[in-house]
């Protein structure tokens, strides 16, 4: 058993927007649901993961080191889909193969240190990271 890191962007952004910010990065948000991020961690899916690591147990989100390179890599891809026409979320979570997140936190991108959030990041917590504009 491991920890996977899961995440997928709200069905409302752009497709074509989408496909640019997530060309060349070495991390994915598959467009889906919250319940669909929620399905494949109960279900052990490969489906909506944001890595391609093994497992990403050593993966440095929650390690609390905000100059990890992967994280300030992940960091911008969710600044670019951030950009994207239509973008309303972000659902991530670090999850345990098979048990379902035992919280949920609702942030907005406005108010992140996008890198010290991914460093901070709970274990088994499902984060909807909003990406709208505020009025």
């Amino acid at each position: 058993m491991c920890y996977i890191l899961y995440g997928a962007a709200d069905p409302a952004i752009h497709p074509g927007d989408h496909a640019r910010a997530c060309e060349g990065s070495d991390y994915a948000f598959p467009i889906g649901t919250k319940h669909d991020v929620k399905k494949a961690i109960v279900k052990e899916s490969g489906d909506y993961r944001v890595t391609q690591w093994i497992c990403d147990c050593d993966f440095p989100t929650g390690k609390q080191d905000p100059t990890a390179k992967e994280l300030l890599s992940l960091a911008e891809l969710i600044q670019a889909l951030g950009e994207a026409r239509n973008a309303k979320c972000l659902y991530l979570a670090k999850a345990w193969t098979g048990q379902s997140c035992k919280t949920e936190a609702q942030v907005h991108i406005k108010d992140l240190d996008l890198p010290g959030f991914l460093a901070d990041l709970q274990e088994r917590c499902l984060y909807r990271i909003d990406l709208y504009p505020r009025p």
